[in-house]
């Protein structure tokens, strides 16, 4: 069976319910990404469904939400962030795709004075 790439979302929760969900996705992906608070990219040979329930458990307190998503296969990822290069390094030799073009991977987040908004 050829690897998945699935985004793991969740919000509301505790930084116990956190530290669960991120020892479950270390016990049981081949690789992960998690880089963002409540987002993780997880490469798995388990479909959406298996990690629905290996989560849900974990999120199913009041206020807590997950959401996973399946990534289109290799050559159809497209991807693209604006954050250090350290934060984005992962992600091309683990999704087998190059950022799009328009990505920035070597610039830095943060605002001089003022957002620029």
């Amino acid at each position: 069976m050829a690897s998945r790439a699935l985004i793991v979302l969740t919000e509301g929760l505790d930084g116990t319910q956190r530290a669960l969900v991120q020892q479950a996705i270390k016990d049981h992906a081949k690789k992960w990404w998690h880089e963002f608070l409540d987002a993780w990219i997880v490469i798995t040979d388990d479909d959406v469904l298996v990690w629905r329930d290996r989560l849900k458990l974990i999120t199913a307190l009041p206020g807590g939400k997950l959401l996973v998503l399946r990534l289109p296969e290799v050559g159809a990822r497209i991807w693209a962030g604006s954050a250090s290069a350290k934060t984005l390094e992962w992600l091309p030799g683990n999704l087998n795709v190059e950022p799009d073009e328009e990505s920035d991977a070597s610039e830095e987040v943060g605002f001089a004075d003022e957002p620029p908004f």
